[in-house]
């Protein structure tokens, strides 16, 4: 204590003690009371501070008791030889050791450096001496063993010339232990932000390439509130053919077509200009005045007060596209070889109005003209009746195409009289000159009829008409209600009978015709084809039969005859055989349940190909999925028929997911002398090749037909350039 006291006399005799103690002499004087100091040993000459005065009893060891109460802890050392002199009881309580026993010990004892650099205590003790304060850290061993780390804020003293070393020591380990968690915080931000930089780098790259991918297949410009151009890509310059100079700063109009009706555009700026994104397919002009189409976005820019700064516009050329929808449109409504408007057209147009009127013509004797001069003259023959009927109809009267010698003339709002005498007057008219074909004047003879019923059964009653005119050997005949019960009863009671012994008997059979591989000229498989064979050995296609099957509910019957037939040759030959199926087969359980027994008897489902008639419209295109679904874990191949007239789509390929297209032959038989039925034919191919369908030709006829077949890409041919279909297939190459 009297050390202490003289240490602390040495500290009052500098000038920031002597201004305090002055205080507390006046405090004293003054009150009448003793002060007591709470005070923090952190002054900057003695790393002491004194801080807020208390006024408490007076006690002549105060001081002591200040010390004591500390919550840190103080040591005092002399420096000659480590001794320790004194050590407040916040130190004794905190290492577990009385003072006497740590002096015995020595402090050298209980502390380890930090500082791998202060290698012993005595190092530390020098330093002291010479730096006369310093700040130290170091770890400090309690009496049970266990440690932590504090900071020594240490002074060296002179008193008496004694040195000495006053301490004041502060348990750091919370300190330091977050300090070690801010660190490890601090390493995962550095290693996410890297993370993240590394990112934000790959994704730039991913921008820059998807940039360069899209100015490289897109039509992209920026312009700004008023329309003008501001930046276009490469592309834009190409497609529009004008130059960079020439489009920056010009209203985006000058790309844009008449034929672009203005309220496409009216209706586009008040879509931006909401800030929205408008989406449309747009006509565009080239520099040149040609055409070409866009599917177009454009998208508002937005400052970062949510206002329009710009519009960015990307565009997508679907010329291709657009003019390949018009081709299979065009086909789809249009006949190929005389390019007047097919029965697909009449249904559509027939709905449109409220009372037509029909009248159906026929050449007389057509097929014998055919057998006399081939096919290709018989197709000259109806391209120049087509094209001599046009000329002489008014236009009250449009022209149809119907199938090979079969026209109709529909009457839009002609008097009933009026009609029929003008379609006297074309088929007198037709019968008395002379039809130029060719290098030749060829007489023909046509017949017609007329009919006046109702729209639902306009079709069917002109038809019934004509069949009685050529029974008559009549020229033309309007129809009545007495001519639809002679003929049709007749001819339905005479196929029923037919129909249904042939059944019975077995004689509904399958014919085979060969299906030819273009590239190896072997026969690669054959399509099965119905016929009756009658009591006397007779052969008959389904076009006498096939129509009478249906109203009779015998077509069932027909179907499971084929299965059954096909499928057991299938099984003996080892060839793969396509067998028609309409869409009326494919959603009748009874079929559906039929067709699975035998695919499971014969084993035969790999060699099995299912030709849908495309002919027939498909309303429920799910249930057809999940029995080509069903019918494809069988190993079945699905095949569409007659592709290019009626109902087909590119749309009705993706849903059927078809291994085949057969080609209508109609087409096939007019790429040598047609090119508008060419460009149709090369367009399904090409769609075809890309979706990964094989393609069939079919009514390849002859060598000429085959080699624009060849060259246009089409995988497979069939027709009777080959083969006619056999009652047993061809084990034959191809010539």
């Amino acid at each position: 204590m009297h050390l202490l006291k003289k240490l602390l006399k040495s500290v009052d005799c500098t000038q920031k003690w002597i201004k305090t103690r002055a205080i507390f002499q006046r405090l004293r004087r003054k009150a009448g009371l003793h002060v007591t100091i709470c005070y923090e040993y952190l002054c900057d000459t003695f790393l002491v501070h004194f801080g807020t005065i208390v006024v408490m009893k007076q006690s002549p060891n105060f001081l002591l008791d200040v010390l004591n109460q500390s919550t840190d802890m103080i040591f005092v050392l002399r420096l000659c030889d480590d001794r320790l002199e004194y050590m407040n009881e916040t130190a004794q309580k905190e290492l577990g050791y009385s003072f006497e026993a740590l002096r015995t010990l020595g402090v050298m004892s209980i502390r380890q450096p930090m500082n791998p650099n202060k290698e012993s205590f005595l190092r530390h003790l020098d330093e002291l001496k010479r730096e006369g304060a310093l700040i130290d850290y170091a770890v400090l061993r309690r009496k049970d063993g266990s440690s932590f780390a504090v900071e020594a804020r240490v002074k060296h003293v002179v008193s008496e010339g004694e040195d000495y070393n006053i301490a004041i020591v502060h348990d750091i380990s919370v300190r330091l232990e977050q300090e070690h968690k801010l660190f490890e915080v601090n390493q995962q931000l550095e290693s996410l932000v890297v993370e993240r930089t590394a990112e934000l780098e790959a994704q730039m790259r991913l921008l820059e390439n998807y940039k360069e991918a899209l100015d490289e297949s897109n039509i992209v410009s920026k312009s700004d509130l008023s329309g003008r151009i501001i930046e276009v890509n490469e592309k834009f310059v190409q497609v529009s053919g004008y130059s960079r100079e020439e489009l920056l700063y010009r209203p985006h109009n000058v790309v844009r077509h008449p034929d672009t009706p203005r309220e496409v555009f009216e209706e586009l700026w008040r879509t931006i200009l909401d800030k929205k994104v408008w989406k449309g397919i747009v006509k565009n002009r080239s520099k040149s005045g040609g055409s070409y189409w866009v599917d177009m976005i454009i998208k508002p820019l937005l400052d970062k007060s949510g206002e329009i700064e710009a519009f960015i516009a990307v565009r997508h050329d679907i010329t291709e596209t657009i003019e390949q929808r018009e081709a299979i449109q065009r086909s789809a409504y249009v006949d190929a070889l005389t390019g007047l408007p097919n029965r697909t057209r009449l249904q559509l147009d027939l709905r449109a109005l409220q009372a037509p009127s029909v009248a159906l013509l026929n050449v007389d004797g057509f097929s014998k003209l055919n057998d006399f001069y081939g096919h290709l003259f018989g197709d000259r023959i109806i391209m120049a009746l087509a094209q001599r009927m046009r000329e002489q109809l008014s236009g009250a009267l449009t022209l149809y195409h119907l199938h090979a010698d079969e026209f109709l003339v529909l009457n839009r709002y002609l008097h009933k009289e009026r009609f029929v005498e003008m379609i006297q007057q074309l088929i007198t008219m037709l019968n008395a000159t002379l039809l130029p074909v060719e290098t030749t004047l060829l007489r023909i003879e046509v017949s017609g009829s007329l009919s006046f019923e109702p729209v639902n059964e306009l079709l069917s009653s002109v038809d019934i008409a004509l069949k009685q005119v050529k029974k008559r050997q009549d020229r033309l005949l309007v129809y009545t209600p007495e001519l639809s019960i002679s003929s049709d009863f007749e001819r339905n009671m005479l196929w029923s009978e037919k129909l249904k012994r042939a059944i019975d008997e077995g004689r509904i059979v399958a014919y085979y015709q060969p299906i030819v591989d273009n590239a190896t000229m072997q026969i690669s498989k054959y399509e099965a084809l119905v016929r009756l064979i009658d009591e006397e050995g007779a052969v008959f296609t389904p076009y006498h039969f096939l129509s009478v099957a249906k109203r009779s509910k015998q077509y069932r019957s027909i179907t499971k005859a084929m299965i059954r037939s096909a499928f057991a040759t299938v099984a003996l030959m080892q060839e793969s055989i396509s067998i028609n199926l309409s869409i009326d087969d494919v959603l009748d359980p009874v079929l559906q349940n039929y067709l699975e027994e035998m695919l499971g008897s014969y084993g035969v489902g790999p060699k099995v190909i299912l030709e849908l008639l495309e002919s027939e419209g498909i309303e429920n295109f799910e249930a057809v999925a999940v029995f080509i679904a069903k019918m494809k874990g069988y190993g079945c191949c699905v095949a569409i028929d007659d592709f290019g007239t009626g109902y087909s789509n590119f749309g009705y390929l993706m849903r059927l997911q078809a291994d085949f297209i057969k080609i209508d032959g109609s087409m096939i038989r007019r790429l040598e002398h047609d090119a508008n039925a060419r460009i149709i034919v090369e367009t399904i191919v090409g769609f075809a090749k890309r979706m990964g369908i094989q393609t069939v030709a079919e009514f390849v006829e002859n060598e000429a037909i085959f080699q624009t077949v060849q060259e246009i890409g089409i995988d497979f041919s069939q027709g009777y350039y080959f083969a006619p279909p056999a009652a047993i297939p061809l084990r034959q190459t191809a010539t």
